[in-house]
């Protein structure tokens, strides 16, 4: 009887090892199958991640662009070097032909010493298109009379027209200057 108790025992005993065994083994399948869905969770935020980063890379390059492209303006404003802006404006739209086009299109004299800005331009106008006048109503020949003769007429001519739009068809420079 003793040893038939023992074999019922060393049975029980196998049994439960048995048990415990396939506990284990199905304990450490459930733990192997969650890891591998939370690995797959893993992987599609860390893609969801590199497709922000790339959509906040691609924004970033934007307002760069937008930053070069608004110094420029600013630059051409006023009359200081463009040769910064122009550099930046080159660096972030390196794969914009147009953009490049535009930058390759300013003379390097102006992006080393600016631009005059649009008021000294209108003066220039101004002053040019006066002595033009004024030289077309000097009498041929020359000569100190003349020259009298000349602006007399133009100081005559600009009497009669007080009329300060004198140019055609309202084409007055001063119209497309930017009023601070």
């Amino acid at each position: 009887k003793k040893l038939q108790d023992a074999l019922e025992s060393e049975r029980i005993l196998e049994k439960e090892k048995d048990e415990l065994v396939t506990f284990f083994e199905n304990a450490t399948t459930e733990r192997v199958e969650s890891i591998k869905t939370l690995d797959s969770k893993v992987q599609g935020f860390n893609a969801l991640v590199e497709q922000d980063a790339e959509r906040i890379k691609s924004f970033a390059v934007l307002q760069s662009l937008n930053l070069a492209a608004l110094s420029l303006l600013s630059g051409l404003e006023s009359r200081k070097p463009l040769r910064d802006e122009l550099s930046y404006l080159s660096r972030w739209a390196k794969d914009d032909a147009l953009i490049e086009a535009v930058v390759q299109s300013i003379p390097k004299e102006a992006a080393k010493d600016g631009i005059p800005s649009m008021r000294e331009l209108v003066q220039r106008y101004n002053t040019a298109s006066f002595e033009a006048k004024r030289r077309l109503l000097v009498p041929e020949g020359g000569g100190m009379f003349e020259e009298m003769v000349g602006w007399m007429r133009m100081r005559g001519m600009l009497l009669l027209s007080r009329d300060e739009n004198s140019y055609p068809d309202g084409d007055s420079p001063e119209e497309n200057i930017p009023t601070p």
